[in-house]
């Protein structure tokens, strides 16, 4: 297997072990990295938030500056979480079909003997 060294040499190293997608730790990293996207993918605006925005959103022709300034920070907060979420499930959607499904959702809890 070759290193790759920060000046670009390629160098011939046999001791480095190859990793395959099959290897349980990779499974395992894969699991937890889908699990994490999950949670991204899953997460709502609390609903004091949410009503806050719909608040302000129905009285923006009423705003004082103040609060225009918290509705346009709640209307860009929202719109990057959307952006987030199409992300995580566009990458979820990528990583999946790299997931072993024999057993590594409980392999992931406890290492290999």
């Amino acid at each position: 297997m070759y290193r790759v060294h920060n000046d670009g040499i390629a160098i011939w190293n046999p001791s480095v072990t190859q990793i395959t997608l099959a290897d349980y730790h990779v499974q395992v990293a894969l699991r937890h990295g889908v699990n994490a996207l999950k949670r991204v993918a899953n997460c709502a605006l609390p609903a004091a938030l949410e009503r806050r925005l719909q608040e302000l959103g129905e009285n923006k022709d009423q705003l004082g500056a103040a609060e225009h300034e918290e509705l346009l920070a709640l209307v860009t907060f929202t719109h990057e979480r959307t952006i987030e979420k199409l992300q995580a499930q566009l990458a979820m959607h990528e990583l999946e079909p790299f997931l072993v499904d024999d057993g590594v959702s409980q392999a992931s809890q406890s290492s290999p003997s």
